[in-house]
């Protein structure tokens, strides 16, 4: 499985993300991360995406870690986020009884 973040925030805000992200925990083993993916939006801010893949057995443990993985940026004004969970066909299947 995999959970996207996407996150925006002004661009005067850049430096105290960049000190946020000085200050995130490690990843515990079982998730492993690409990115961040950064890009300039004009009149919208930056935006990033970071992509975080898991075993679906640990969709509980992975979807709490991220969670708490951004609140450290809740203090920059204007930042903000959102966190889609994508799941691989085969473990769909598995879960409808059809694998």
């Amino acid at each position: 499985m995999i959970s996207i973040v996407e996150a925006m925030w002004p661009p005067d805000k850049s430096n105290d993300i960049g000190k946020a992200l000085l200050e995130l925990p490690p990843l515990p083993d079982y998730i492993k991360m690409s990115g961040p993916y950064v890009r300039s939006e004009i009149d919208k801010g930056i935006r990033a995406i970071t992509l975080y893949e898991y075993d679906a057995a640990n969709i509980e443990d992975a979807g709490k870690f991220i969670g708490k993985r951004y609140i450290i940026y809740s203090h920059v004004q204007g930042f903000t986020y959102e966190i889609n969970r994508w799941g691989e066909l085969q473990d769909a299947l598995e879960m409808i009884g059809l694998a």
